[in-house]
């Protein structure tokens, strides 16, 4: 009778289920609607056996549930009825927060045992409910397996490398950082453009590779909305990205080392980087040759190594403002193709401009302008020109530059047609390709190269070159969100400029 149906199930006779209230995993049913239910001794009766069961039991029910509701997705259901069975299948899930998502990764990666324990848990990954999730940073980081190096993430997954799973349909609306997410995970390569970041901050290094290895990803992400991310930093470092981003609207980032060792070569002249300063190294050793003219650059105070090693970008970037910007190190340091006119370019704030045309083979433009002494204009300021042209080898112009007796020009036109006799090691201040040195104001620069005493002995030929060490260290650093203590890659692609070799004693075979 009702009594009896009563202590089976109804709101009121609880303690009869006492396997499920003891272990509080048990789903109450406490609405009115709920309560309604009860009106019979059978609609009680099933009613509970239906919601209130042990938590084992409705693990079992909402992945039996989701089964049904991805197997009718598969079965090309459209439509609302699609919208209804997503919803349903991701309700069906555990849902994950910060914390369990980094564990049930970690199991997902790990053996057969592992992975059929996460999906007994959460289910399969491509159905995992992460709405809760709001970090994602260094979720599928793999392990660079180099003799110096295994991983900069502060956790990582072995098996991250070989991951290549669906997670399109992931909730990522609420997540704002995915720093590191798919660093050296060199095999993913699933779509994720319909992914929701509109509230993410941080992309940091998300699809980088390894120096042995670059990362596969190539998937459409135009779609993306990244208006609120301040650090695209080395995003695509080492990968073999290359689809169009020229839609992305971007807000205020970092965007140092973004495209770096990539393969990618899209055109993005519609992006507004008005407000980025800091442009190191954006394109070094890239595939990128694409036009740039149309960038406002006002805000860069920094085009430090920009396109070094940059071999087949050629393309016109006169119309730049370069008014702030102080360092112009490496700028298109072994960028062997580029031959463009930047005579336009004011100079004035520059203080160093060390390798900037280092080994920038096809560079032969002239660079008059970047000295003006009746309006203070040009290279007035700049304090190391070391290595400025070395074996820059088509250059042969007349600078016609007077620039300060303590400014470093050391080797600064060795390899060049203009400085044909200069020894390597001198200032080659006989040799100068029109520059000159003194006090401001007190010399005059020549019409042509015209050889005059050297100010320094002239050193015998040798055959004892310097090496150019492989790490800047005396430029200003942007301020970036990537974690510290980046490893030193090898193999390298090419040996780096550095900022500044002490001593022809730090050498060692560059110049040959």
């Amino acid at each position: 009778g009702p009594q009896t149906a009563q202590s089976r199930g109804c709101p009121s006779a609880r303690r009869s289920a006492q396997g499920c209230l003891r272990s509080q995993r048990c789903r109450s049913i406490t609405t009115a609607a709920s309560i309604r239910t009860c009106g019979s001794a059978s609609r009680r009766d099933s009613h509970r056996r239906r919601v209130c069961r042990c938590s084992r039991h409705n693990k079992l029910d909402s992945h039996r549930r989701a089964r049904v509701a991805t197997g009718a997705l598969q079965k090309g259901t459209s439509g609302a009825m699609r919208v209804v069975l997503l919803a349903a299948a991701a309700a069906a899930q555990t849902a994950l927060d910060d914390t369990t998502i980094r564990t049930a990764v970690r199991l997902w990666l790990g053996n057969a045992t592992a992975r059929a324990e996460a999906e007994g848990t959460w289910g399969p990954i491509a159905q995992w409910n992460t709405g809760a999730v709001r970090d994602m940073s260094e979720l599928f980081c793999g392990l660079d397996e180099t003799p110096t190096h295994h991983s900069f993430c502060d956790s990582y997954n072995v098996g991250a490398s070989a991951f290549n799973d669906d997670i399109s349909g992931w909730d990522t609306a609420q997540v704002t950082t995915m720093h590191s997410m798919f660093l050296f995970a060199t095999q993913f390569n699933q779509p994720l453009n319909s992914w929701d970041i509109s509230k993410v901050t941080d992309l940091t290094s998300m699809f980088e590779g390894k120096a042995h290895e670059k990362n596969t990803y190539n998937q459409p992400l135009d779609a993306w909305d990244v208006d609120q991310v301040v650090a695209l930093d080395s995003m695509f470092y080492a990968s073999a990205y290359n689809s169009p981003l020229n839609s992305w609207q971007l807000g205020t980032p970092s965007i140092s080392e973004m495209f770096m060792y990539s393969d990618f070569d899209q055109d993005i002249s519609g992006w507004d980087v008005s407000r980025i300063s800091s442009f190191l190294k954006v394109f070094a050793f890239s595939a990128f040759n694409q036009p740039l003219d149309s960038w406002d650059v006002s805000s860069a105070t920094t085009l430090e190594s920009m396109f070094w090693g940059a071999s087949a970008f050629n393309q016109s970037l006169a119309t730049w403002d370069v008014s702030q910007v102080v360092n112009m190190l490496g700028t298109f340091s072994q960028a062997s193709s580029f031959d463009q006119n930047i005579d336009s370019w004011e100079t004035t704030r520059v203080t160093s401009m060390y390798q900037m045309f280092w080994e920038a083979a096809a560079f032969n433009q002239p660079l008059r302008s970047w000295y003006d002494d009746t309006n203070s204009r040009g290279v007035h300021v700049v304090v190391n020109m070391n290595y400025l042209f070395w074996k820059a080898a088509a250059f042969n112009q007349d600078l016609g530059w007077c620039v300060n007796d303590d400014v470093d020009l050391e080797s600064a036109f060795f390899g060049t047609k203009c400085a044909a006799g200069c020894i390597f090691g001198s200032d080659c201040a006989s040799l100068s390709c029109g520059v000159a040195r003194g006090a401001v104001g007190t010399c005059a620069p020549s019409s042509a190269p015209t050889p005059t005493p050297s100010k320094i002995p002239t050193p015998k030929p040798t055959t004892s070159y310097p090496t150019l060490s492989l790490a800047p260290t005396g430029s200003p650093q942007p301020s970036t969100a990537r974690p510290t203590g980046r490893p030193t890659y090898t193999p390298r692609p090419t040996p780096r400029p550095s900022h500044a070799p002490t001593s022809l004693a730090d050498a060692a075979e560059v110049a040959a």
